[in-house]
């Protein structure tokens, strides 16, 4: 179905683009289907504690220590706030982590830089 520049307009305005009009056009002359992109993206980035979200931490601290494989991280951050880290810096250091990671990973879903050729051919 090939959508017009107003109705992918309204698509990304819909999901919060902040420049909703520049999406639809590189969506219209370039097809690179980013409202699935942008949709993902903005779903990872909603699970990103917000900056200095002290709360966040105390409430996902309190579940993880139940959960085997987040042990050590709540017990590192534990002995950061015992030597004085505040709980927003805590975040901070998640939440610099996460987006990095984030971004990482979408850049390597966009171009995966496979170096073997028939590794590269499959993919497409």
């Amino acid at each position: 179905m090939t959508r017009s520049h107003d109705e992918w307009t309204r698509l990304f305005r819909k999901v919060g683009a902040r420049d909703p009009e520049e999406w639809a056009s590189c969506e219209v002359n370039e097809d690179l289907g980013n409202l699935v992109t942008f949709v993902f993206l903005r779903q990872m980035w909603n699970e990103i504690p917000a900056s200095g979200d002290s709360a966040w931490l105390g409430r996902w601290m309190h579940a993880a220590r139940e959960v085997e494989s987040a042990k050590e991280l709540v017990a590192a951050c534990d002995r950061l706030i015992q030597c004085g880290a505040s709980p927003g810096d805590v975040v901070t250091v998640i939440r610099g982590a996460l987006g990095q990671f984030l971004f990482n990973l979408t850049y390597k879903l966009d171009d995966n830089m496979v170096q073997d050729e028939e590794l590269q051919e499959a993919a497409r």
